[in-house]
This record gives C-alpha cells, sequence and structure tokens, in this order.
C-alpha cells in the first residue's frame, strides 16, 4: 500500500473466475469499487489501520473470503520548531505535535559540512541538543514517527547557531589620548566592543572583523573599560572585560598666586580633555632644609609656616591609578623681613701703604662677595654693599 498523512493506496489482484465487485472494509466504514485498487482517504495521519477486501457478483449474493492488510497513515509534520538556550555547546530544540498520532520523533543536527552532530529519537517534544561546536552554524530537523519508527513523517528544518566561546587575552595599551584593545578568539565571525568610562557607553557598539580596535581622542588619566564578545550569526558571546587608566599629563604654567612673610600660594592649570584627578605638591629650600609634600584635588596650593625670604622651589603632578605624571615646576620668594648687618676688615701688609690702595679694597670686596655667592646663592634674600667712607 502507498500511504500519505490522509490516504491509503490499495492494490490487489483479481482473483480466478468471475468478479463483478470488491467491497472493502477499515474502521468500521466500507467502499466498494469495481477495479483492483482503490485510495483510501480522510485518514487520521500516523495511524494503523487494517483493509479487508471481499470479491463478489454483482447482485451481491456471493462474497468471497476476506484477505487483509494492514498499514499506518505517514504522520504528519511537526510545527512551531523553535531553537533557544543556545550556549557555545548546546541549544534547546523544541516543536509542537502534530494531529494525529506519532510514536517518537527523529533530531538530527549537523554543520555546513553535512557532519552529523547528533542523532536520537526522542517521544518528547523537546531535546537538549549537546556536544556541540561553539560558534557554529547548526542544521537541525526534527521529523515525525510511528509505526515503530519504521514511517517518517515530512521533516521540518531549522537553522541557528552555538554561542561563540568567549575571547580570551584581552590586552589594552594606552597613551595620554589613545587606547589599543586586542584579544584573541578560537571562533567568532566579528566582534562587538565596547567603550565604557565611568559606568557610561561612549559611542557605539563597534562590529569589527579582526581581533583588535584602537580608540583615539580619549581624555587623559581616564580609567576606560573595554567589553569584547564574540558573534557567530545573530548571537554573542558572554563578553570578556578589561580597564585601563589612560597616561597622565602634567599640569601645565605652574605660577606663584600670592606670597607674604611666611605663607606663599602656588597655582597650575589642568592638563587638557583630562578626567577628573588630584595632584600632589611639593615645596622644598635647599637652604634650610626644609621639605613638604601634600595631596590636593584643587588646582592651587598654599603653604605656611615658612621662613622670609627664602626662594621656595614648587613641583606639582597629576596623580591616577598609583601613578604620578612629570612635575611643573616653578619657584618664588617669600617677603624679606631685610635686616642690615655691617662687617668691617683689617688690612695689614708688608708692603708699605697697598692696604689703601683702592684696588686693594675693591678686590677684597669683590672676594666677599664671591663668598656669600656661594654661600647663599639665590636661596635667600640678600645684599652685599660697599660702604663709602
Amino acid at each position: 500500500a502507498d500511504v500519505t498523512e490522509a490516504c491509503v493506496k490499495l492494490n490487489w489482484s483479481k482473483p480466478a473466475g468471475n468478479v463483478d465487485i470488491y467491497h472493502v472494509k477499515f474502521g468500521g466504514a466500507s467502499i466498494r469499487n469495481k477495479t483492483e485498487g482503490s485510495e483510501v482517504c480522510n485518514l487520521t495521519p500516523g495511524s494503523p489501520y487494517t483493509f479487508f477486501v471481499l470479491s463478489g457478483v454483482e447482485d451481491n449474493s456471493i462474497w468471497s473470503d476476506e484477505s487483509n492488510v494492514t498499514t499506518y497513515t505517514r504522520p504528519g509534520k511537526v510545527s512551531h520548531l523553535n531553537v533557544t538556550q543556545n550556549t557555545h555547546s548546546s541549544l534547546l530544540l523544541a516543536w509542537e505535535r502534530p494531529a494525529g498520532h506519532t510514536t517518537g520523533f527523529g533530531v538530527t543536527a549537523a554543520t555546513d559540512s553535512d557532519r552529523v552532530l547528533f542523532n536520537e529519537t526522542v517521544t518528547q517534544e523537546k531535546v537538549n541538543v549537546t556536544s556541540l561546536p561553539p560558534g557554529t552554524k547548526i542544521t537541525l530537523n526534527v521529523t515525525a514517527l510511528t509505526a515503530g519508527g519504521k514511517l517518517e513523517g515530512e521533516t521540518v528544518t531549522v537553522v541557528s547557531y552555538t554561542t561563540p566561546t568567549p575571547v580570551s587575552d584581552l590586552v589594552l595599551r594606552t597613551t595620554s589620548n589613545t587606547l589599543n584593545a586586542s584579544w584573541n578568539s578560537a571562533n567568532g565571525d566579528t566582534f562587538d566592543v565596547e567603550l565604557w568610562l565611568d559606568g557610561e557607553l561612549v559611542g557605539p557598539i563597534y562590529s569589527v572583523s579582526t581581533a583588535e580596535k584602537p580608540f583615539v581622542g580619549l581624555k587623559a588619566a581616564a580609567n576606560y573599560a573595554v567589553r569584547v564578545s564574540a558573534v557567530t550569526g545573530h548571537l554573542r558571546s558572554l563578553p570578556k572585560e578589561a580597564s585601563a587608566f589612560t597616561k597622565l599629563l602634567p599640569p601645565t604654567d605652574a605660577r606663584l598666586r600670592s606670597a607674604d612673610k611666611h605663607q606663599i600660594t602656588f597655582e597650575w592649570s589642568a592638563p587638557e580633555n583630562i578626567a577628573k584627578v588630584n595632584y600632589t605638591v611639593r615645596l622644598y629650600s635647599t637652604f634650610w632644609g626644609q621639605d613638604w609634600s601634600h595631596a590636593e584635588n584643587e588646582t592651587f596650593h598654599t603653604f605656611d609656616g615658612l621662613k622670609s625670604g627664602t626662594n621656595y622651589g614648587f613641583e606639582v603632578r597629576t596623580v591616577a591609578n598609583g601613578a604620578e605624571s612629570d612635575p611643573a615646576v616653578a619657584s618664588n620668594y617669600t617677603v624679606a623681613v631685610k635686616k642690615e648687618i655691617s662687617l668691617s676688615m683689617m688690612c695689614s701688609s708688608a708692603q708699605s701703604l697697598l692696604c689703601d690702595k683702592q684696588s686693594t679694597r675693591d678686590s677684597v670686596f669683590n672676594e666677599l662677595n664671591t663668598h656669600f655667592r656661594e654661600l647663599l646663592g639665590d636661596s635667600v634674600v640678600w645684599k652685599l654693599v660697599k660702604q663709602e667712607n
């Protein structure tokens, strides 16, 4: 018998003798036919039927013994086949049972190269398809079965993907205003790359085909995070994230803001295009052996408890992520409290009248001036003046 989902086509041989008509009985119904064959329709898909055929004469007065055959209609095809819960090695395949009867479902999964990855018969309307390669296009087939799996319905196909495995070895390299991200990936057709700063996405989500993405025009001393997901089909892997600070730029234009006898204030300009950072400031006098360092979050700092008339050196650095920039430097004097000190010198010489010569007096004064310059330099305010008689 030839079968479809709703029909069975019967054929038989004419018996010897005189035959005018055939009587076909099945499932409480019957039909009559004058040819050696009959197509019976409106049957239930996937169901067993036993057909009885009798031959007779025209007036129905004489009928032969019954001949019978048992067969199944072909099962229907499943509907609403869908894929969910995609991972890098499995996916959940589900469908709705067709009308009629089925004894199970044949499920296969294969790659584009027709390599069969999964082949099982199940009785429920879903199956977890496992042991799949990551980042791969998967063709999935479901076929309704009946007659103990011997008779198949029409196969229904759906195409899906396993998710790629996450990328590895994500490395960020930075300058003061650029960042370059690179990574390794065993699978994935493309990559989605996101740049984040302070919990906010910076720019769009970039789709790239190579395992590298540069970013330019960034803020200095900012802690940027990069998230990378491998993409296959419409599916993304779990993201891999790394963060790094862009390099520090030093402050600029360190300068005096104000000074008095015991206090001095320096100010500076923040680097351009920089995220909010802190600073370290230093004030020192090598002459007095003084040295102070402080943390600061403003662009100025006041030092007090200083000595008057002293030249103080000043340094300011940007600080972020435990690193410091090169310094911006300046120096200036506190206001001097001047005090006059008189020095007298006695001159004796074996040469007559040598000490009275102007050249001798000038030479001694110059030597004394040189001595004080070596001793005091520009560390404090001082001036040596020769008094004329």
